[in-house]
């Protein structure tokens, strides 16, 4: 007598969960971790986290989706370091069984690793095994640090891959364009003995040309040197 289909695949909810849970992990083993969407990464100098089973942090950094980090319990971090400050502006993760279930989290960042600022409250679409790209306000931050609060089967804070996005850098002000200025020059002179005293001698110039006002002196005899005179300046005007 053969056997019914669900004598050989029972459905119970511990049996899908259990099936769809090897063929994630046959899924993702060995699978490189495209680059992500809208997100530019950074280079990353470590990664530290809160604890972990033996899935160690430094696998959120390998490239392969089929390795993890892992911690049981709300609360969980995972902690990236930059090396030194930079402009972010997100974060892309790959969740381990993230086309399985959604995982909650929090995105903060810090610049000196002790004091770190709320950036953003999320959850894992939990759809994909790829990189999710989540932003945030464009901040200078050293540190990331991802807190899973669970997700929707059970407690396990589980991350495949992690990537820091850079923010976009605002191009330079153009340079302004320079004036041109007509080298040629012309000299004008009125020599002191022609110029009576309190008057103004008028001469008419062209807008854009460069003049050169020259003076000569002819103090009187008994000038004096110490207390010295003013010389006169320019006037504008449209009289001839």
């Amino acid at each position: 007598m053969p056997l019914k289909s669900k004598h050989l695949f029972p459905r119970t909810p511990k049996f899908l969960f259990t099936f769809l849970t090897l063929f994630t992990a046959a899924r993702a083993l060995g699978q490189t971790a495209p680059p992500p969407t809208h997100c530019t990464t950074l280079p990353v100098t470590a990664v530290t986290a809160s604890s972990n089973d033996g899935n160690l942090p430094a696998n959120t950094i390998d490239t392969q989706l089929g390795t993890r980090w892992s911690a049981l319990g709300r609360g969980q971090y995972l902690r990236v370091d930059l090396g030194s400050s930079k402009q972010i502006d997100g974060a892309a993760i790959a969740w381990y069984q993230g086309n399985a279930r959604s995982s909650a989290y929090v995105l903060e960042t810090s610049t000196d690793g002790a004091t770190f600022t709320w950036a953003k409250s999320a959850s894992s679409t939990g759809t994909t095994l790829d990189l999710e790209t989540n932003k945030f306000t464009a901040r200078a931050a050293r540190y990331l640090r991802i807190t899973v609060n669970g997700n929707t089967i059970n407690d396990w804070a589980s991350i495949a891959e992690v990537r820091v996005c850079a923010a976009p850098v605002a191009p330079p002000p153009p340079a302004p364009t320079a004036i041109a200025i007509p080298q040629a020059t012309q000299t004008v002179t009125y020599p002191a003995y022609q110029v009576a005293k309190g008057a103004f001698a008028n001469y008419g110039v062209t807008h854009g040309r460069r003049y050169r006002l020259k003076y000569e002196l002819m103090p009187s005899s008994n000038f004096d040197f110490v207390h010295g005179g003013k010389l006169p300046g320019l006037a504008g005007g449209t009289a001839p």
